[in-house]
């Protein structure tokens, strides 16, 4: 009996790590200027990032104020950045348009032809 409550024990503790990460597919992202993702212009203000799916292939949802502003497939990767959190923007027909966002431990890249819902 002292062996299987060792062993759920052990478990438990090598699985907690998994689970926290499992747990946080979301961010809050701070937007300083006027930026389009996927076709819709996000004003400045903080926003409520939440991804869905294990990756490659993500979806991101985008709330701002507790309502949903839009969503859009993206591609996330598994990569270490030298920050907590970076916007990479370009400049299209002189406007920016979000490319990625860089976490700590993972990057979500936007596609450029992806159609927005609301």
């Amino acid at each position: 009996m002292k062996r299987l409550t060792v062993f759920a024990t052990l478990a438990a503790l090598l699985l907690l790590p998994l689970f926290a990460m499992a747990a946080t597919n979301h961010a809050t992202v701070r937007i300083y200027d006027p930026v389009q993702v996927a076709g819709t212009m996000l004003r400045p203000g903080r926003y409520r990032v939440d991804w869905t799916g294990t990756g490659p292939s993500v979806r991101v949802v985008f709330d701002h104020d507790g309502r949903r502003i839009m969503s859009t497939p993206a591609t996330l990767k598994m990569k270490h950045n030298p920050y907590h959190q970076a916007l990479v923007t370009d400049k299209v027909n002189n406007q920016r348009v979000l490319a990625a966002i860089e976490f700590r431990h993972e990057t979500l890249r936007f596609r450029k032809k992806a159609t927005a819902s609301q």
